[in-house]
């Protein structure tokens, strides 16, 4: 985690700006070990660079409680974008028998045309300075196309492929991954000029809700 992004960062429970303690950084200027406080006493965990703002309560939407989901999200999206760390990042498919049927739609060139192509947006919808949400970054594969752009991304993800997303995108200065969760977002509202989801509401139990939380957060 960059120290930068902590200005964007917000308790997802009492929506309170969060204040950052360093227990260990990296030479790359990633913080690696640390905590972020909510002035309410909640504290929030960074564990191998990642923040973790997951709140320890179940989330219940509309009355119903989505742990069980939501458990069942982590482990199975969670699995899936730590063995399949690198699809959507290739540059070639590997040299092996059967590659493309494996890895098909897994090349790079795949995931730039999937972005452009459902999210509908055009280079010239972004400007530098412009802070974007990609809502379910899953191995941050399209926060590494939208970072073409200049703006600041901060991708979003429940499960456990938050650490691949954010092996994917290190290098890249203007991309920062977050474990959160859609409908307890930790951020204040208005934060972002741009939001978009790809493949993913769906998934959540309760596209509206999730839709709306996002909304939430972008600019009117």
């Amino acid at each position: 985690m960059r120290k930068q992004v902590v200005q964007y960062l917000h308790c997802p429970i009492h929506h309170a700006p969060l204040e950052l303690k360093i227990i260990d950084e990296a030479d790359d200027g990633h913080v690696m070990v640390g905590r972020l406080m909510c002035p309410e006493g909640c504290e929030y965990s960074i564990v191998d660079g990642i923040p973790r703002l997951l709140p320890d309560s179940d989330a219940v939407v509309d009355g119903e409680d989505m742990s069980t989901l939501q458990k069942a999200t982590i482990e199975r999206f969670g699995y899936e974008w730590r063995y399949f760390q690198d699809w959507g990042w290739l540059t070639d498919y590997p040299d092996i028998p059967d590659a493309e049927e494996k890895f098909y739609g897994g090349l790079l060139e795949n995931t730039r045309d999937a972005f452009w192509g459902k999210t509908l947006l055009e280079t010239s919808d972004f400007t530098e300075g412009q802070v974007v949400l990609d809502a379910g970054c899953g191995n941050g594969r399209f926060c590494g196309i939208s970072a073409g752009t200049g703006a600041e991304i901060i991708g979003v993800d429940l499960g456990h492929g938050v650490v691949s997303a954010f092996e994917n995108t290190r290098q890249l200065p203007n991309v920062h991954i977050i474990q959160g969760d859609l409908f307890r977002l930790p951020f204040a509202e208005h934060t972002f000029d741009i939001a978009y989801s790809i493949g993913v509401l769906m998934h959540t139990g309760n596209a509206e809700k999730a839709f709306e939380s996002v909304g939430r957060c972008v600019k009117p």
